[in-house]
């Protein structure tokens, strides 16, 4: 994926709580949609989310307390590297594809 102007390089921010049969379903489905994957653990230690992670290559962030919705996703912004022209921050019970997902970011990063 490259990170022209067609074709933004795009970052999904997930924020879990309890929700890891969620979260491997979402990150199964937009699996080569994004080109940065960070799932923020608000549950600490949400057992087996690591393993999920690891699977489909995402950074895991455990801040170690619940921080909310908006703090989850403030720590999984500041755990992208910078090298993505869109973020998407995610519920774990979303559902869409993931050239759905590169969609959106294309029209996004358009606006």
């Amino acid at each position: 994926m490259t990170g022209s102007r067609l074709d933004p390089r795009v970052g999904l921010v997930v924020v879990d709580h309890r929700s890891v049969t969620l979260v491997d379903r979402l990150l199964s489905a937009v699996a080569g949609g994004a080109d940065e994957l960070v799932v923020v653990d608000c549950t600490p230690a949400d057992p087996g989310l690591g393993e999920v992670c690891a699977r489909h290559r995402a950074e895991v962030v455990e801040p170690g307390a619940n921080l909310g919705y908006g703090g989850g996703a403030n720590a999984g912004l500041a755990a992208l590297t910078g090298e993505v022209d869109v973020v998407v921050i995610a519920n774990p019970d979303v559902e869409i594809s993931a050239s759905d997902l590169r969609a959106l970011a294309r029209r996004a990063h358009r606006s």
